[in-house]
This record gives C-alpha cells, sequence and structure tokens, in this order.
C-alpha cells in the first residue's frame, strides 16, 4: 500500500485530504507544523508528500529544501498552498516538484488525478 503523508495545518483540509486519500487505498500520514514534518517524513519515509507552503515553525520551501538538498530524496512531492504567485510557483519547480496545486482552484478529482500521475512516474 502506497503512503501519502500531508503536511498542512488547517485541519479541515486534512480531515477532507486525508478521507479522501484514504478512500482510494492509501496509507495516510498527517503532519499539522513545519518544525516536525521533516523528522516525520525520514521516519515515515512516504511514497508522496502534499505539503503546504505556509506552516507554522518552518515553511513548505524550507521542508521542501531540506529533503531535496540535505536528505537528496526523489520522493514527489505536491504543493497545496494559497500562494498564487509566479515567483512561489517557480521556487517550488526549482526545488523539483511534482505539481502546484492552488487551494483555492482545488478539486478532489483532479487531485487524485495528479496524486496518481506522480506516483505512476
Amino acid at each position: 500500500m502506497k503512503k501519502i503523508m500531508i503536511c498542512e495545518d488547517d485541519k479541515a483540509l486534512i480531515k477532507v485530504l486525508a478521507d479522501m486519500t484514504r478512500k482510494n487505498g492509501f496509507e495516510v500520514v498527517t503532519v499539522e507544523d513545519g518544525s516536525s514534518a521533516v523528522s516525520k517524513f525520514l521516519e515515515k519515509k512516504p511514497d508522496l508528500l502534499l505539503l503546504d507552503i505556509i506552516l507554522p515553525g518552518k515553511s513548505g520551501f524550507d521542508i521542501l529544501e531540506e529533503i531535496r538538498v540535505k536528505h537528496n530524496s526523489k520522493t514527489p512531492v505536491i504543493i497545496i498552498s494559497n500562494l498564487d504567485q509566479d515567483n512561489d510557483k517557480a521556487l517550488a519547480k526549482n526545488l523539483g516538484i511534482s505539481d502546484y496545486i492552488v487551494k483555492s482552484d482545488i478539486s478532489l478529482r483532479t487531485l487524485m488525478s495528479k496524486i496518481n500521475q506522480a506516483l505512476s512516474k
């Protein structure tokens, strides 16, 4: 069973994302703050990371940079954020994300499709 880690501080959104991914046959790990995200990522070794950018403790960009550069992880990462600026998207792309989804544009069907796509690469 593939494992997805959801790093998000919005409890309602975590519940929706966790329920959706579980219903689609994934094991789910959640973390609500940036400060414990990297250690939990290294401990749980998820097959995919859903990552918010604005988090308490440490930003999604910092988490992404740490797992990519310091820990050399190739794990697919999909950003789910309220940030819709081109420079944020460019920074995330440079850090090797699979996809970038703006929360206001999110559709669960599209997200599941993007998850399956990222995991099949």
